[in-house]
């Protein structure tokens, strides 16, 4: 699957691209710190899944969120900033791994659902 980032928060984006590059099934197309980038890319190539910053609040995000099409799947993050301390423990660790490994496992699911024509559009996106 292909698949973009857009984070403003470096720490978060570089986990989320070291946690990309050890699944095998993606393919990360691009990493971006606003949405106007990510657009370009967006525009030019095929995506299937994106990760973006749940806090991200502006309107142009929020103006964003709406133009994405039903057959992308888009997984929220949150700052992760917390697991990324000289104090982490396996267990924060393995817990925020954990639900990457979710949601990628409901991004999948997603994209065959849309082969199948049998999609509920109502769950096109997932939380870590």
């Amino acid at each position: 699957m292909n698949c973009i980032v857009i984070d403003s928060q470096p720490l978060t984006k570089s986990t989320i691209e070291r946690l990309i590059g050890k699944t095998h099934n993606l393919v990360l197309t691009g990493s971006f710190y606003s949405v106007n980038e990510a657009k370009k890319i967006m525009s030019k190539t095929n995506v299937d899944l994106i990760f973006m910053n749940l806090q991200i609040a502006d309107k142009e995000s929020i103006d964003f969120i709406k133009t994405i099409p039903d057959d992308i799947f888009v997984i929220f993050i949150s700052d992760i900033s917390s697991f990324q301390t000289k104090n982490q423990t396996d267990m924060e660790v393995r817990y925020f791994s954990e639900r990457f490994k979710k949601g990628i496992s409901n991004a999948q699911n997603y994209q065959m659902l849309i082969k199948n024509e049998t999609l509920n559009k109502t769950d096109d996106y997932f939380v870590i």
